[in-house]
């Protein structure tokens, strides 16, 4: 619970000009991305989410994408619970905004796991 917690806290802070630096320069996207995978839930969903809003910034977006998370995400949107595949769908919508990102997304499948809940 203190994990998810903490990815929330971070979700909310992401929103704010300019603390989308302060979490990359933290090691916070890294940790978030570790979280991806976590044993639950409400973690890995508060993970994407807490991307998802880092990846608003353009410093944020840089460091997500570093992660190299797409099929991970991918994979969270076709088999997760709807708050990890919401969160999930949005940190992909971020990464979008990249072409080499695009690229990613397309060979992990995430395009038809998207279309899918359509």
């Amino acid at each position: 619970k203190e994990r998810a917690d903490a990815a929330e806290v971070l979700a909310q802070l992401a929103l704010e000009e300019g603390n989308c630096g302060d979490i990359v320069a933290a090691g916070g996207v890294t940790r978030l991305g570790g979280m991806l995978s976590a044993a639950t839930s409400e973690e890995r969903a508060g993970a994407a989410l807490a991307l998802a809003h880092t990846a608003i910034d353009d410093v944020g977006r840089k460091a997500v994408k570093s992660l190299g998370c797409v099929g991970e995400l991918a994979r969270m949107v076709r088999a997760a619970g709807a708050e990890e595949r919401t969160s999930a769908v949005r940190v992909l919508a971020a990464l979008a905004f990249d072409s080499r990102s695009r690229k990613e997304m397309i060979q992990a499948g995430a395009v038809e796991a998207i279309v899918a809940l359509l």
